[in-house]
């Protein structure tokens, strides 16, 4: 409702796990939306997305298909950030992603503080630093995102090919048919289930054997 831009992250492409991203790097500074308007691009309409929002209680609006930029919605951040952003890269020496990601930020803090003809005040005036009283703790916000896959885990070693890396399961679950919690983002580990409990168990990461290692320089 205030046109506030809460977060916004560089990507090379707009995809689930970029939204996923987005929304927690939200999440995490204002807390949870009831409500949530996006356009019906697929990242949005993904069932990992859709599925998250739904077991964190946020909503989705229902948007038209060929619906551009969610009704203007977002139009006043779009033209801003064309306008005094992409524009000035091309004379902007740029060194990697983590520093345009703070070109970015520059930019997100100007556009706080731009008068906005709808709000009739600027965004963060409109905004006044509140808080949605939903708040989330960041395991709650890794977990409702988390998709299952069913993997066997080897019967000798109990390693298994998980998401960005090969892991350990426990002991006692080793040669079995294992249901695993993966996340959409490969910085963050994924989780086994326990048969018989339920119980959400933490991996360790599979030894590297010798002649996997890479060769010395």
């Amino acid at each position: 409702a205030t046109r506030a831009g809460l977060a916004s992250l560089v990507v090379r492409s707009e995809d689930t796990r970029a939204a996923v991203m987005t929304f927690r790097c939200s999440a995490r500074r204002w807390g949870l939306p009831w409500l949530c308007y996006a356009d019906r691009g697929s990242c949005y309409d993904s069932r990992p997305f859709r599925g998250g929002l739904a077991e964190l209680g946020s909503h989705r609006i229902y948007v038209k298909p060929r619906n551009p930029e969610a009704n203007g919605k977002i139009e006043a951040f779009h033209r801003l950030l064309a306008a005094w952003f992409v524009r000035r890269l091309a004379k902007q020496v740029v060194v990697d992603l983590v520093h345009l990601q703070m070109l970015l930020d520059g930019f997100v803090e100007l556009y706080q503080k731009h008068w906005h003809r709808q709000l009739r005040s600027t965004p963060r005036e409109a905004l006044a630093d509140r808080m949605s009283p939903r708040s989330v703790s960041g395991a709650r916000l890794e977990d409702a995102f988390r998709q299952e896959k069913k993997l066997r885990a080897h019967r000798k070693t109990g390693e298994v090919d998980v998401g960005a890396g090969t892991w350990t399961v426990p002991e006692h679950m080793r040669g079995q048919e294992l249901v695993f919690r993966v996340d959409l983002d490969p910085q963050v580990p994924p989780l086994v289930v326990e048969p018989g409990t339920g119980r959400l168990l933490p991996l360790e990461r599979a030894a590297v054997r010798p002649e996997d290692a890479p060769p010395e320089p």
